[in-house]
């Protein structure tokens, strides 16, 4: 059988490295991986973890998908090498955290860029190389937060709740080419992100930023403990998942015969999931999450 041809987006580091190099290394289901970045001068962890796999089974080439000429490139010199793509694994992606009353236009166009349009776009181009196939695989790394928001991550939730709207109506809508469309949600994995969210609401630019759009001391002390609450809880602890795990799971996504729409990668996803979907109002998911973010002393009195 021929090798399959996949792209992967965001591969620098963590879920999208991981994923590029499980996949190169698997001669049994035979991949050849276009492990893809923004940044080429950031290629030395990857291009040190693919070892012998390295201009192989694995390529390292330059895509930013904010950048539509960019995507156009990268798609049409995959394609043009190998005449099809199989897979594309839409993993770039980054998050935010704070007031929403800071955020600017700028900033939220930006993370729509990466998290949500660079996917719309990527997908727009290698859909046509797979409809003339009748086959490909897509799977796009969205998060718990695709389904279940937390306070606090508006703007990140929302790109993601839109990168989930957009996966479901393309896998119906894509199954008579033979074409899956699935998502993959982590929760928590083990990367700076994370930990970055704890420690955000003191650091000097942040600071600044308070003062200067007039946010009150209440807002300041209720937001930190939320968020310190949230990303230092137990659950969060327990439930962290290396990048290794992630890519395990999209790595069985591509393989299964037939993909599910979402594929959860931990136990707090699914407990999440089975309280917010059950519930049409929304009301069994809000009292479960609100006793473990919100702290006593913040819930309202009655």
């Amino acid at each position: 059988m021929a090798p399959r041809v996949a792209i992967i987006t965001g591969c620098s580091s963590g879920i999208g490295l991981s994923t590029a190099v499980m996949m190169a290394n698997d001669p049994a289901k035979g991949y050849i991986v276009y492990a893809t970045m923004r940044n080429l001068a950031k290629k030395g962890d990857l291009e040190k973890a693919a070892g012998a796999t390295l201009n192989k089974t694995l390529f390292i080439i330059q895509l930013d998908v904010t950048k539509d000429d960019s995507i156009k490139r990268a798609v049409k010199d995959v394609f043009t090498k190998h005449k099809r793509i199989d897979i594309l694994v839409n993993n770039a992606g980054h998050g935010s955290s704070g007031y929403i009353e800071l955020v600017t236009d700028q900033q939220m166009r930006a993370l729509f860029d990466t998290n949500f349009f660079g996917v719309v776009h990527l997908i727009q181009e290698v859909l046509p190389i797979m409809k003339k196939q009748r086959s490909g695989r897509i799977i796009s790394v969205s998060s718990v937060a695709g389904i279940t928001a937390w306070p606090f991550g508006e703007i990140y939730a929302a790109s993601k709740f839109a990168l989930e709207g957009f996966t479901e109506s393309l896998s119906i809508g894509y199954r008579p080419f033979n074409i899956w469309v699935s998502s993959c949600q982590p929760g928590p994995v083990k990367t700076a992100f994370i930990a970055n969210m704890g420690s955000a609401n003191n650091q000097p630019e942040f600071l600044k930023l308070t003062e200067e759009k007039n946010i009150d001391k209440e807002s300041k002390e209720v937001c930190g403990m939320i968020i310190n609450r949230l990303v230092n809880s137990p659950t969060f602890e327990e439930e962290q998942q290396t990048p290794e795990e992630i890519a395990s799971v999209i790595k069985g996504a591509l393989e299964d015969e037939k993909p599910h729409l979402r594929y959860a990668t931990s136990k707090l996803r699914l407990d999440y999931a089975k309280k917010y979907f059950v519930d049409p109002t929304g009301d069994t998911f809000c009292d479960t999450i609100v006793p473990h973010i919100i702290p006593d002393s913040l819930k309202q009195k009655k």
